[in-house]
């Protein structure tokens, strides 16, 4: 079971995770997280701990937060919800307190370590919780940032107009959504990218299908570096990496598969 694409893969040996266990984690190269002043994060939905893991590892660097689907209320919505879940056994006493001292967390977290902006990353700008690419990218003062970007499906909107940045970009994390669905829409981001960047991760997210005709996952996590940051280039990447990758989804096997150039 391989997806075949269009771009250069190489071999990174300090892959770390940042963020959840589970969903929402990320593997990324250290490397290149050590390398960057500047976090710019496209969609943190309810759980920033991919932000607040930078923020641990580099206390001094700036963190930009886009998302607006979610505020504070979000939070007291799910601490709230947790009472009932830990009632009836689907969570434990451990994931009950974590969830109870979210709203707290996002105060402390989005005051004093990142900023969010409750706004909408898109191409072409419409309504006024939209915002530009160029924008967010004059808004910071660096030329060594990290991106993670999960923005549902909205990433193939953004793209071209964010590695028009190329040059100040370190590296990133993205998933893509509904790759086998948009084969075109995917194929052509990934050589827009490979012109620029390598990819030195794949990971499957088992909360979408697998594609009966290649075993891979609709929904993609792909990591980037830049080019020449890694010698050693490879012919195939190979998912899960067993000891680091996670299942997104806990309650279901992880998705095995190969990338192959």
């Amino acid at each position: 079971m391989s997806l075949k694409v269009q771009c250069s893969l190489a071999e990174c040996d300090d892959l770390i995770r940042v963020g959840s266990r589970f969903d929402g984690g990320y593997l990324v190269c250290k490397k290149d997280l050590d390398q960057s002043n500047c976090l710019l994060s496209f969609g943190i939905g309810d759980d920033f701990n991919f932000e607040s893991e930078y923020s641990r590892l580099h206390p001094k660097s700036t963190i930009h937060s886009y998302d607006f689907s979610v505020n504070l209320l979000t939070f007291i919505v799910k601490m709230l919800g947790s009472f009932p879940r830990l009632f009836l056994g689907r969570i434990t006493i451990v994931e009950f307190f974590s969830r109870v001292s979210l709203p707290l967390k996002y105060l402390y977290f989005f005051q004093r370590k990142s900023i969010h902006f409750k706004e909408r990353l898109t191409n072409p700008v419409v309504t006024k919780i939209d915002v530009s690419v160029s924008k967010v990218f004059s808004r910071v003062n660096s030329q060594k940032i990290y991106l993670k970007i999960d923005i549902e499906g909205s990433e193939y909107e953004i793209l071209e107009e964010v590695l028009k940045y190329s040059d100040r970009i370190i590296g990133f994390a993205i998933e893509f959504h509904e790759i086998n669905f948009l084969q075109e829409k995917f194929r052509l981001a990934i050589a827009q990218i490979s012109k620029s960047f390598v990819i030195v991760h794949v990971h499957g997210n088992n909360y979408g299908y697998r594609s009966e005709g290649n075993g891979v996952s609709d929904v993609l996590e792909l990591t980037f570096s830049k080019k020449g940051t890694h010698p050693n280039a490879v012919k195939e990447l190979n998912t899960p990496i067993i000891g680091l990758d996670n299942p997104n989804n806990r309650r279901l096997p992880d998705h095995s598969f190969s990338i192959i150039s």
